[in-house]
């Protein structure tokens, strides 16, 4: 069930960022960007640096740490440890303090990151004393890897860096804890609805968007503008057309109990689904 719901969420929408993304960029041109074929194809598994190939979008890099974590946690999930998942993740925190990043082939530089969100999540029912262990460790980790140790694919390694994740935890710890209406706002919630999507065509059909606006005649600040709004329109579509409907159908076929399947059994199925 995990398995299958991660990938109604994160794959439909993914695949087709991929086609657009590499449609334009094929079409218009990138430099250094530009990605064949075969490659693109490869890309579809979204773990295309592993398998020797390049990523059609950059920022694509942060999906091979996504899935990293899902395994993780689908181990937990098939291990029965429901929410002391907490444990294994610091578990593998602790483990990136000795200095390693890889623990059998999965990278683990960004555990700390995660550590730091599930926390935060939990701590939704309620606080206990080894949040705030877990908070401080999280947090230790991304000082010592980014104060004291060299971390050469961190460009912003550092005290900016360190500030900023914390900087952010706080901010998510406090408006998960006080309704902040301003950000009940329409146009904010639908921009939630839609960064999934916004996230994956945003950078290089943006680069390409702000390349033809200026070439035009248009300022700086106005060919980002015109970058935006394409990206929105086309996450939009994405969100709408493939992202949620597949999302829907995945549900409806979790929810659907087998035959043999005794009515507990679907029971569980349908909680951890909904989850």
């Amino acid at each position: 069930t995990f398995a299958v719901s991660r990938f109604g969420r994160l794959f439909p929408a993914f695949w087709a960022s991929c086609a657009v993304t590499f449609g334009v960029v094929s079409v218009m041109g990138l430099a250094m960007r530009e990605v064949p074929l075969r490659d693109a194809l490869w890309n579809l598994t979204m773990i295309p640096v592993r398998l020797g190939v390049g990523r059609i979008d950059g920022v694509y890099w942060t999906l091979e740490v996504e899935l990293t974590f899902y395994v993780v946690i689908f181990a937990c999930v098939a291990m029965g440890l429901g929410r002391w998942s907490l444990a294994p993740i610091a578990a593998v925190v602790v483990y990136t303090l000795t200095g390693r990043d890889h623990l059998w082939g999965f990278e683990t530089h960004w555990f700390a990151l995660f550590l730091i969100g599930m926390t935060l999540y939990d701590m939704r029912r309620g606080d206990r004393w080894w949040h705030g262990v877990l908070l401080t460790l999280g947090l230790g980790c991304v000082a010592f890897r980014h104060l004291y140790r060299e971390v050469t694919d961190a460009p912003h390694a550092g005290w900016p860096y360190l500030l900023a994740v914390g900087a952010f935890a706080a901010v998510i710890a406090f408006c998960s804890r006080v309704r902040i209406r301003p950000l009940e706002l329409p146009p904010l919630i639908f921009l939630g609805t839609i960064s999934y999507a916004l996230y994956l065509v945003h950078q290089n059909i943006g680069y390409i968007v702000i390349r033809e606006a200026e070439a035009r005649g248009l300022s700086p600040l106005a060919a980002i503008g015109v970058a935006a709004t394409v990206a929105i329109g086309i996450a939009t579509i994405i969100t709408f057309a493939i992202e949620r409907p597949a999302n829907r159908a995945v549900r409806g076929l979790l929810k659907r109990p087998s035959r043999k399947a005794p009515a507990a059994t679907a029971r569980v199925t349908e909680s951890a689904t909904e989850r």
